[in-house]
């Protein structure tokens, strides 16, 4: 079965797994702050791209004036989001655009936001991200920072998430925010309804500088106490005791936000801004150790199915008691779970393509996924946002090209199997989209000569296509006696010269259409009553494309006429 990530997410098993430890912590609602830590999610940010599973994009943000629009996008040379090196960059840049997560508002740069909303979600213990910003110029504020999780924002899960910022249910704690137009210190902050909490200005000992520098921010949290750390720092308490709010899970957001009333006058030099963060880890408190971080060092040694094989080393952590194992903790009945593969296949009208033209109508991208273990099911994450449009169904994504900007797109889908523990793959496509082009027209003169009684003959087969689309053909009299048109709609037209009591022009108009696009050719024929009457004959072209009407004239050489929309000869002997 393949369903859509963000309507299927709860089907994973590291989630249902992880809800199982959220329970437990709520359960213990008075734990110590200040105790030893372990390790309960974390994402270190490993592997070559940002993992979906984990997080959202939330490309609908708009606050506070602010001059940049949140995108998705982690494939494309601008990208927002870039993972390598163990590290994820969150990268806003000068560039303008319009945005698609603002039904197209033009904005002047491209940033990223993304939170753990319905994907991971912490009551009490710690929560720590390793963080340097790269830029000191002003008009940037990034920041690390947290918010309950029934308030009204993407994603919507509709599981009660619909309260309004800061009420209860919607109130946000800042563990790091810094702005460039503050730049010796950074605050933490509260906002509620509950009057709980308040500002904190840390003041960097090494001056601005020392923001572009690594360092641990974390919050601890407990039913009562709220306190914020830098490093082994500890920065402020708060006695929440009797505080309304913060006694529910929150979700983590990291965003790099540009200008605005808060984020002050861009600096006209600066084009491009990066927050780098190593890792976030949410961590409960524990007996086993005295760590006072919540990092990789603190993963513990845990072997959660009880099989001998740490969670470290397991790879089939779902054995069950008893069960004699490998040393990958393997029962002998048990597959190793193996990640998925997927393609993308590129179509337009059903026919299988390696670019796509504006005006040539739906277009769908396919993915194609397979899988060595045949019992999994998967769940997909479409990156698309660049489409604007596009509507995805399961395994297809398809769209209008029409209104899109001619240019270069890539589209990205990551694919999760529900195997544990649960992986996943990317596949990217990328194409150009190009403006069709019109076909040109062009006409001659078959056969016949044209005097009373012959059969003339008008052909358009000499018509082309830059793109080698199929013509159609429309032959149309505009001027002269009333002839009768014989296929009249084939690249082929003809006629019989009727009676006549003296030398007659006629006109005819051919369009000649790709289903799109239309060009016009214009032939203009003197008609003669007896062959032994030379009387010159004259034609013009027009193209559609470009409005003009190019006036040629040419003379029958042996009873035969030939005409093409740019040039005519004329010989005589």
């Amino acid at each position: 079965m393949i369903s859509n990530f963000l309507s299927a997410k709860n089907k994973i098993k590291v989630s249902t797994r992880f809800t199982c430890l959220l329970s437990l912590l709520l359960l213990s609602s008075q734990q110590k702050v200040n105790a030893g830590w372990q390790v309960q999610w974390m994402d270190d940010f490993t592997g070559s791209g940002l993992n979906w599973q984990n997080w959202t994009a939330q490309i609908q943000a708009n606050y506070n004036n602010e001059v940049q629009c949140y995108t998705e996008d982690d494939s494309s040379a601008n990208r927002n989001y870039e993972v390598s090196n163990g590290t994820l960059k969150i990268i806003a840049r000068r560039q303008t655009t319009a945005c698609v997560g603002l039904g197209g508002q033009q904005k002047s740069w491209t940033s990223g936001r993304i939170n753990s909303k319905d994907k991971a979600e912490f009551l009490y213990g710690r929560v720590e991200a390793r963080i340097r910003f790269l830029n000191l110029e002003k008009g940037t504020w990034p920041a690390f920072w947290m918010l309950e999780n029934r308030i009204a924002e993407e994603p919507k899960k509709n599981d009660n998430d619909f309260i309004n910022w800061p009420n209860p249910g919607a109130g946000e704690i800042d563990v790091w925010e810094w702005f460039s137009n503050r730049p010796d210190s950074y605050i933490t902050n509260f906002f509620n309804t509950s009057s709980c909490g308040a500002e904190t200005l840390y003041n960097y000992p090494g001056g601005p500088a020392d923001v572009t520098q690594w360092h641990n921010y974390a919050i601890e949290r407990s039913a009562t106490t709220i306190e914020f750390f830098v490093d082994d720092i500890k920065v402020t308490s708060h006695d929440v005791t009797n505080c309304a709010q913060y006694k529910e899970p929150m979700f983590v957001l990291l965003n790099v936000a540009i200008g605005g009333s808060l984020g002050g006058s861009v600096d006209p030099t600066l084009t491009q801004a990066t927050m780098e963060v190593d890792y976030v880890a949410y961590c409960s408190a524990t007996d086993s150790n005295d760590s006072a971080y919540c990092n990789e060092s603190t993963t513990g040694d845990l072997d959660d199915d009880a099989d001998g094989v740490l969670n470290a080393s397991d790879l089939c952590p779902l054995t069950s008691l008893g069960a004699s194992v490998d040393v990958n903790g393997c029962a002998a009945d048990q597959e190793i779970n193996v990640a998925p593969s997927v393609s993308l296949k590129l179509e337009q009208n059903n026919q299988e393509v390696i670019e796509v033209d504006a005006a040539k109508g739906l277009v769908t991208i396919t993915a194609e996924v397979s899988d060595p273990n045949s019992h999994d099911s998967f769940v997909l994450n479409w990156l698309a946002s660049a489409l604007g449009n596009a509507q995805v169904n399961d395994l297809v994504l398809s769209f209008d090209p029409l209104d899109l900007a001619v240019g270069t797109y890539t589209i990205s889908v990551q694919v999760f199997d529900d195997g544990y523990p649960s992986l996943a793959n990317t596949g990217t496509l990328t194409f150009e989209l190009i403006a069709n082009q019109a076909p040109s027209a062009y006409i001659s003169l078959l056969s016949g000569a044209a005097f009373v009684g012959t059969t003339v003959q008008l052909s358009a087969a000499g018509s082309s296509d830059p793109e080698q689309d199929s013509l159609t053909y429309l032959w149309t009299q505009t001027e002269g006696p009333d002839l009768n048109l014989i296929d009249a709609s084939n690249a082929v037209v003809s006629f019989v010269v009727p009676e006549l009591t003296e030398n007659m022009q006629v006109t005819f108009s051919l369009a000649v259409s790709d289903g799109q696009l239309t060009d016009y050719a214009i032939v203009k024929l003197m008609l003669k009553k007896s062959p032994d009457t030379e009387t010159p004959a004259e034609a013009s072209a027009g193209s559609i494309g470009t409005s003009l009407l190019s006036i040629l004239f040419f003379y029958f050489i042996f009873n035969t006429l030939v005409f093409k929309k740019t040039q005519a000869h004329y010989n005589k002997v």
